[in-house]
């Protein structure tokens, strides 16, 4: 037998949602949400990779209690 080297096209899925988030009514910074391969990942405004998480609820709780 032979080996067959076969192309694949892979499509990648990724959603990008910025939130901006006001802090004691006067401080505010921006996060975006990144959904890839099905999870979510979050950046701060200088693109710094800041965690992942299973869901964008789970981000957005994680990133308030961040801001508390």
């Amino acid at each position: 037998p032979r080996a067959v080297r076969v192309a694949r096209a892979v499509e990648i899925r990724v959603r990008i949602v910025t939130y901006e988030f006001v802090v004691a009514g006067h401080q505010r910074w921006v996060c975006e949400i990144r959904f890839v391969y099905g999870h979510v990942e979050v950046y701060d405004q200088a693109g710094r990779f800041r965690f992942s998480a299973d869901s964008e609820r789970e981000a957005l709780e994680e990133l308030e209690n961040d801001a508390a």
